[in-house]
């Protein structure tokens, strides 16, 4: 019973620092896998952003078909911009911008404690979300969450194609064990 106390006392413990710190990362600009700062990687992502958002879809997808374009300074697909243009309210502000995707960001954790449940349905709840928090220690993660980069919106879709994928294949063993039974 004592080891047990200790287990929810230290996992509670590294759960609550592990937020904490994405947080106190947030609030003072951490740039850990140095690619973030609004000197960093951010101005060639704020300009791809603009060109969405200043033009209309046609001109800008023109925009980043054309290589040589400078308005465009991207190697992943307009996607996320497009998105952006389409779903995001606060993209009027580079401060705005960063803040919602570093919101959006937030549901990650989220995202993988429901996949670690889906996946491992026997294991303590308190051990999922030990280990889901853990992504919040990742520089790569960190940067991309505080300087609205590209990077966690792939996460995020890898998150939800597993949980989605999961479901159906537990919608398609129950239709075939249905059929069976007939």
């Amino acid at each position: 019973m004592r080891i047990n106390s200790y287990y929810k006392f230290v996992s509670l413990l590294l759960i609550l620092l592990s937020i904490s710190s994405f947080f106190i990362g947030f609030i003072y600009g951490e740039n850990s896998a140095g690619a973030g700062s609004l000197l960093g990687d951010f101005p060639g992502l704020w300009k791809n952003l603009q060109t969405f958002l200043n033009n209309d879809f046609a001109t800008a997808i023109g925009y980043t078909t054309s290589l040589d374009h400078e308005n465009y300074q991207s190697s992943r697909t307009p996607l996320l911009y497009i998105v952006h243009k389409l779903f995001n309210p606060f993209v009027d502000s580079q401060i705005n911008f960063i803040r919602s995707v570093f919101i959006f960001s937030l549901i990650t954790p989220l995202l993988f404690y429901i996949c670690l449940r889906q996946k491992f349905k026997n294991e303590d709840t308190l051990l999922l979300i030990l280990i889901s928090s853990t992504l919040c220690l990742s520089p790569y993660f960190r940067t991309s969450s505080f300087w609205g980069l590209e990077e966690n919106f792939g996460i995020i879709s890898l998150l939800l194609t597993f949980i989605f994928l999961s479901n159906f294949y537990q919608i398609e063993i129950k239709i075939v064990n249905f059929i069976w039974y007939f």
